[in-house]
């Protein structure tokens, strides 16, 4: 179950709370701090998240009274408990810079205005739309991370992992591309996204296939839209990646959809 909302200068802090269910603090205006019983304490600003874990005892809040406004959202269900377990979110890193985008804040918004429908989307497509939101904060605050020289080169590999996912790749004919050696390619890619440029592609390959799956396409109209040799393969490499069949997946977070095996 999704929740959602705004808090407009805030006007005192939270202490010692544990929630039941993930949480997202965007911080769109102040700052202040945030602390737990695993990480301390640390201050937080303007353009940070807050991922708040479940049964893990936090405070966070203004500085000064009334000098902090935030988008928050709710996040219950097993979704996010995946993404701990793949590794997305970490209770080591409980603050992600992303830093004050406008595409974040109206992805933020637009979840929140679409909870406050009195008909609202399932609770599965908009957990699955936080699902994309989470992965894009993750994606930005380790682009933020990076040295100039380091962001230019991972920038540049990203887009060259990123083309023809249909099409096999030679991680060897991307590093010429790049004017460096395969070996520098592959530790500065593993150093700065957490993920080898050969799992890296996957995740990609398998993030349109949730799309495709999500949009109503069959397994085998997925399987060959994504250049797999049968369905059965890309089924296979699909659970390794997620824990969970196609089927299984839209079923859980999506809800059932005609036209797919319940493989």
């Amino acid at each position: 179950m999704l929740s959602g909302g705004y808090i407009m200068d805030k006007p005192d802090r939270v202490s010692g709370r544990a929630y039941g269910a993930h949480a997202l603090v965007y911080l769109i205006g102040g700052g202040g701090f945030y602390e737990d019983t695993v990480n301390g304490r640390r201050s937080v600003a303007r353009g940070d998240v807050l991922v708040l874990f479940p049964d893990l005892r936090h405070g966070y809040g203004p500085t000064l009274p009334r000098e902090w406004s935030e988008i928050w959202l709710g996040c219950g269900g097993p979704l996010f408990s995946q993404l701990e377990r793949e590794g997305l979110l970490d209770r080591r890193q409980p603050v992600l810079s992303p830093g004050l985008d406008p595409v974040l804040v109206e992805q933020f918004d637009a979840l929140v205005r679409a909870l406050a429908q009195p008909h609202r989307q399932q609770d599965e497509v908009l957990t699955a739309r936080a699902h994309l939101l989470m992965a894009e904060i993750v994606d930005r605050h380790r682009r933020r991370q990076q040295s100039p020289r380091d962001q230019d080169l991972v920038d540049a590999a990203c887009a060259a992992l990123a083309e023809h996912l249909h099409q096999p790749i030679d991680l060897h004919q991307v590093a010429r591309r790049l004017s460096i050696s395969f070996d520098t390619l592959r530790r500065t890619f593993t150093r700065h996204t957490g993920l080898s440029p050969t799992r890296w592609r996957l995740m990609r390959r398998i993030e349109q296939a949730k799309a495709r799956l999500s949009a109503g396409a069959t397994l085998a109209e997925v399987a060959e839209a994504l250049g797999y040799c049968d369905q059965f393969f890309f089924a296979r490499q699909f659970k390794t990646v997620t824990g969970q069949s196609p089927g299984a997946w839209r079923r859980t977070f999506m809800g059932v959809v005609p036209g797919l095996p319940a493989t």
